[in-house]
């Protein structure tokens, strides 16, 4: 998607003025590089008095073409298959009817382009396994319902959408889940998602605060996602308690809720998570279940 910028002549204005113009042609050399970005938004911000908690906000329009385009990457196994598509590949892609029979007749047009987005990032994802793809269409819980011989799991956010589908003789189930770092976060809230022990880690970093919760959040979405279609049992958000390894830049996780007959209390598993350009993506594989392996 291209995009030009005009610069009016400089003579009427103040210096910050000017400035301001100057460094909105520059952000589009540190949206090329989405964590330099990141990192220098802020320091940016305050050369230009801008509120740090008005700063992505204020910057967005000029960010926003480019980052859109930004292209996620599988955070899985080979064996795993995983697509990422934007609004841009919607052009030539027609959804099969069964599916487009999911859509109310009254969906705004933001719930029409997720729910495209979502069908093409899991067609692509099941002809990517060297599957013929079938008809995504829906549970009674509203959760996707896959053909037979695979799982898979869906995430969308505004623009973009992912995908990750992979056989049951390799997972008994996946998850994936995708959240922005730029919404809003209401920490008051924090107590229905959250247990004390993983407040007292979100909470350790001043800066971070934010971004530790949508992590934390993420990353349970992820989880449930693969546990609840194996027997259809609905985990809530303190069902389960996480606990970050820096090392791994994953959470280590421990069920306080049975997920089904080989997911007991206690059973432990690990999400993936990990921060690309403006998002934040956790994921999630449960080995195949076996006698010996009563844990998942």
């Amino acid at each position: 998607m291209g995009c030009s910028v005009k610069s009016a002549p400089d003579t009427q204005k103040s210096p910050r003025a000017a400035a301001k113009s100057r460094l909105r042609i520059c952000l589009f050399v540190f949206i090329l590089n989405p964590s330099e970005f990141d990192r220098r938004l802020l320091s940016i911000a305050g050369l230009l008095r801008v509120p740090p908690e008005r700063s992505v906000l204020w910057f967005y329009p000029y960010a926003f073409v480019e980052r859109q385009s930004l292209k996620i990457t599988s955070p899985f196994h080979s064996v795993v298959s995983f697509s990422c598509v934007s609004t841009g590949d919607l052009n030539r892609y027609s959804a099969h009817p069964e599916e487009l029979k999911l859509l109310s007749p009254r969906a705004i047009k933001k719930r029409r382009t997720e729910f495209l987005l979502g069908r093409l990032a899991a067609f692509r994802a099941i002809k990517a396994l060297g599957i013929h793809p079938e008809p995504v269409l829906r549970g009674k819980h509203r959760e996707p319902l896959w053909q037979d011989g695979i799982v898979g799991s869906i995430s969308h956010k505004g623009d973009i959408a992912i995908a990750a589908v992979v056989r049951k003789t390799i997972a008994d189930g996946i998850g994936v889940d995708l959240e922005r770092m730029d919404e809003p976060v209401n920490l008051r809230i924090s107590t229905r998602v959250c247990h004390p022990s993983e407040m007292d880690w979100i909470f350790k970093s001043q800066n971070n605060r934010d971004i530790r919760f949508r992590m934390v959040f993420s990353a349970k979405e992820a989880g449930f996602k693969a546990f609840f279609p194996i027997q259809q049992i609905y985990l809530n958000y303190l069902d389960a308690e996480l606990r970050w390894n820096e090392g791994r830049q994953s959470f280590g996780g421990s069920l306080l809720k049975s997920a089904g007959n080989h997911y007991p209390v206690g059973c432990s598993f690990e999400v993936g998570c990990r921060i690309i350009g403006n998002f934040v993506l956790s994921s999630i594989t449960l080995p195949p279940r076996s006698p010996s392996n009563p844990s998942g």
